[in-house]
């Protein structure tokens, strides 16, 4: 929820051209995704996918939330390399 609220306000601050806020919201954004999906991965280390239903259901979706932290990360990323090395303009 961190990373989520973070990346809306660099995009607000990214339209009323705050250059230096929208990098600083946009460099956390990814550190709070990647803590927080650690932590969800750090809380299903002891499951054993193999032995019941339930672990692996856990375990699926755990994976399938680390793929899209990944996505999102890397996303925020390209926008913050677009604010760094192309000095991107506030849209109308």
């Amino acid at each position: 929820m961190l990373a989520w609220g973070l990346t809306q306000a660099a995009c607000s601050l990214n339209q009323s051209a705050r250059n230096l806020a929208t990098r600083a919201a946009l460099t956390a954004a990814p550190v709070a995704a990647l803590d927080g999906g650690g932590l969800i991965a750090l809380s299903v280390l002891d499951l054993s996918p193999s032995s019941r239903v339930y672990p692996a259901i856990i375990c699926a979706l755990v994976i399938w939330t680390a793929a899209h932290v990944l996505v999102g990360v890397l996303m925020q990323s390209y926008c913050l390399s677009g604010t760094i090395f192309w000095q991107d303009r506030p849209r109308s």
